[in-house]
């Protein structure tokens, strides 16, 4: 990137540089304004590229914020692209930033964010011949809540496993929606129903059941869920989540 490119210059880089790497449906705009969910009256917000993947009902949303200054972000600007964010319906926020960023933000992304949100450097991007970066996790949300499940039961597989129940890791990364190739944990799933509450749609998923701070959700085939179990695909016919959220 030269030292003279004005911000605009930037991001319409970055957007090419991930129209690269994306799959064909896709789709990257730069300087694009999207406007805040549930709240018609406010003026939409300016998001230097946008990126979207898939198309609705289980569209994703990514958005990148780019700082080009001799100074390192402060942690206030990181919080506000973290607030644009979870504004515009984004379920993915990755920042550019020309001098990097103070140890504050990075270790705020590593403890609380993990890949939801990325730090990347301009001089970085000069050197992107991979991926990487843009290797997203659709329906990891994140949450300003957590939670613990009260019960997990799988009733009807297709088709039906060999050795009977199926014994599930909430942390292991087992499940497919639809024919995305990524895979997800059951909390990445939990994390998903969660904030489908919100109505942005990400997940091809039912209206949750709201007890106080008690959440159900009755698995159907309508779902789209697999579970991947011995290298064996097994598509989730049944099943029932209740979770308890714990703050």
């Amino acid at each position: 990137m030269s030292q003279n490119e004005k911000k605009w210059q930037i991001a319409e880089k970055l957007a090419a540089t991930f129209e690269r790497f994306l799959t064909s449906d896709s789709v990257v705009q730069h300087n694009i304004k999207l406007p805040v969910l549930g709240k018609p009256n406010r003026r939409p917000r300016q998001c230097d590229v946008v990126i979207t993947f898939g198309k609705a009902p289980t569209t994703t949303i990514a958005i990148v914020e780019v700082q080009k200054r001799k100074s390192k972000p402060r942690l206030t600007t990181f919080h506000g692209w973290i607030k644009k964010m979870r504004e515009v319906g984004a379920q993915q926020l990755i920042c550019v930033s020309e001098a990097g960023f103070p140890s504050s933000i990075v270790e705020e992304v590593k403890y609380s964010y993990g890949k939801t949100i990325a730090l990347m450097t301009l001089k970085e991007f000069d050197h992107l011949t991979n991926p990487e970066i843009v290797t997203m996790l659709p329906y990891q949300i994140i949450m300003d809540k957590t939670f613990k499940f009260l019960e997990i039961k799988f009733t009807e597989f297709d088709p039906k496993p060999l050795g009977g129940i199926l014994k599930i890791n909430t942390e292991d990364a087992i499940f497919k929606v639809r024919d995305n190739d990524k895979k997800f944990s059951l909390n990445d799933i939990a994390q998903a129903l969660l904030y489908s509450k919100s109505k942005i749609p990400q997940f091809a998923i039912n209206e949750l059941k709201n007890e106080i701070n008690i959440l159900e959700h009755e698995i159907t085939e309508n779902d789209f869920l697999s579970l991947i179990y011995d290298s064996q695909e097994y598509k989730v016919k049944n099943g029932h989540l209740k979770l308890e959220l714990t703050t």
